[in-house]
């Protein structure tokens, strides 16, 4: 879709046209784009709609984390649209949120990453979306070959139990919520599980 988008801006007049059926059709396959490549591989664009303020973008996954730069969406000259693409194992499964006008700061050097988090947000143009509790939503991606729904209830696999517990935070003068999933037929008197 990009290239074709690309060619079309090359080759035609109508670039507001062009723009508003591009993102009309964005905003009904939804994102990001996938497409299957060599085998075991597939092309995965992650695209953001910026305006006039748009002074870069930033798409967070475990690759930022490792390295910043190489998160960066790329400005297509004249439009407002902003995308990065990998490609990636197609059993890739994933939470990413996007940095708008991001400082740049590769993250072991952040001083105060709480702020730099509460200006991230969820992907307006995917419906999938994990909710970290205090750190707000997350986008999710699922490429094609992902096992399992890890999402989805499935019959006949026992269920575990989710609690809901007030931990001490911050040398126990606050408390934070957590939520701790336990494994069906789970005995605290039991022996430890073993790491999976």
């Amino acid at each position: 879709m990009i290239v074709s988008l690309e060619s079309a801006l090359r080759t035609q007049q109508n670039h507001d046209s062009i723009l508003n059926d591009f993102w009309q059709m964005i905003g009904k396959a939804g994102t990001p784009l996938v497409e299957r490549d060599t085998a075991g591989l597939s092309r995965v664009a992650f695209l953001w709609r910026g305006d006039s303020s748009t002074q870069n973008v930033v798409v967070i996954t475990p690759f930022a984390l490792q390295d910043i730069a190489s998160s960066l969406l790329e400005h297509i000259a004249g439009t407002d649209v902003w995308v990065k693409t990998w490609l990636l194992r197609s059993d890739a499964l994933w939470t990413y949120r996007f940095s708008v006008n991001d400082n740049l700061v590769p993250f072991e050097r952040e001083q105060n990453f709480g702020a730099r988090m509460s200006r991230m947000r969820a992907d307006p143009l995917n419906s999938a979306t994990f909710d970290f509790g205090a750190f707000g939503l997350a986008s999710v991606f699922s490429l094609p070959d992902v096992p399992v729904d890890w999402s989805v209830e499935r019959k006949g696999v026992a269920r575990g139990k989710v609690d809901s517990l007030l931990v001490p935070y911050r040398a126990a003068s606050e408390q934070r919520r957590v939520w701790v999933y336990t494994p069906p037929g789970y005995s605290p008197a039991s022996h430890p599980y073993p790491p999976s």
